[in-house]
């Protein structure tokens, strides 16, 4: 009898600050009229897909929440081997479970709960780069 056992890895990296050839996640989360969405929650990691005989990997590098004004910043440090065409990609993670269903429509459109949008990045070719996006979460209308 032969068994297989398959598996991922996961590394937590989760980096403090940034000193020096750094890369730089922002943006903004907004609603209705430029209104700012606070304490949306952003991750991004560093993946590769595993094979039939070899389990994937992810490197966590990033997670913050946007603050009171809807913005979210961090910088990092890209590894040689994720520069340009590597072995993986990038995923951008969008969590918008933390939002007030009172207030604002998720993601998946349903008032429970919450939902993640992944977003893959899939090279960066060279440090010091600065991935930067504006977001738009719908607002419910006052009147509901």
């Amino acid at each position: 009898m032969i068994a297989f056992f398959f598996s991922s890895c996961s590394k937590e990296e989760w980096e403090k600050d940034c000193k020096s050839n750094c890369t730089t996640l922002s943006g903004r989360f907004v609603s209705l009229n430029n209104e700012p969405v606070p304490n949306v929650n952003v991750s991004l990691s560093y993946k590769i897909s595993g094979t039939f005989f070899s389990s994937g990997s992810s490197r966590k590098i990033v997670q913050i929440k946007s603050d009171k004004n809807g913005y979210f910043k961090k910088s990092f440090y890209v590894k040689d081997s994720e520069l340009g065409n590597g072995k993986g990609y990038f995923d951008f993670t969008i969590d918008d479970s933390p939002l007030d269903i009172s207030k604002y429509i998720k993601q998946d459109n349903q008032n429970a709960g919450g939902n993640v949008i992944d977003i893959n990045i899939s090279s960066i070719y060279k440090r010091d780069t600065v991935i930067n996006n504006t977001y738009y979460i719908p607002k419910k209308n006052s009147s509901m």
